[in-house]
C-alpha cells in the first residue's frame, strides 16, 4: 500500500513543481512531514517545520 501511495502522490507533486504552484507544494510538504517522522528523516522534518512556520 505504501508503494501505491507514494506513486500516486509523486504525480501531483511533480505537476505542482512543473507549474510552480506554491500553495500545492506547501500542502505536499505538510503531507510529507508524516513520512519524514515515520522514516526517521529528522533533518527534513525540521526543515519542513521551519518552512511551514514562516
Amino acid at each position: 500500500m505504501s508503494v501505491l501511495w507514494r506513486g500516486l502522490m509523486h504525480m501531483p507533486e511533480r505537476d505542482a513543481e512543473r507549474e510552480n504552484d506554491g500553495k500545492a507544494m506547501i500542502s505536499f510538504w505538510r503531507l510529507n512531514m508524516l513520512e519524514f517522522w515515520e522514516h526517521g528523516h529528522y533533518k527534513y522534518l525540521t526543515l519542513a517545520f521551519r518552512l511551514l512556520a514562516c
